[in-house]
């Protein structure tokens, strides 16, 4: 997934002050905006969701976590899953991975 869309999709993320129910102001959007579904709560966006945490979280998982994907492509033990895909298509293709299913 591209950077761009990881941070569409992180600065779309709103929580509900009271009982934590998440959505995305594109992919889960609330009934009414800003007002939680479930109990009417506010919803905020968190600090790890803000623009600048994004691009430094960003930054930091190119310098330290890419160069790992590389090592264990190369002996084998990685596995992609595409995320962008319907959710029930995602949890499917961890729980193969997970379970070392080839179906």
């Amino acid at each position: 997934m591209s950077d761009d869309r990881i941070l569409k999709r992180l600065m779309g993320r709103r929580v509900c002050s009271s009982c934590g129910e998440i959505f995305n102001v594109t992919a889960k959007k609330p009934q009414k905006d800003g007002v939680c579904d479930f109990c009417s709560g506010a919803l905020y966006v968190r600090k790890d969701d803000k623009e600048e945490t994004i691009k430094e979280r960003l930054k930091v998982f190119h310098i330290q976590t890419e160069p790992l994907q590389r090592y264990y492509s190369l002996k084998g033990k990685f596995y992609t899953v595409d995320g962008e895909k319907d959710l029930d298509e995602v949890s499917d293709m961890l729980f193969k991975v997970v379970e070392g299913r080839n179906d």
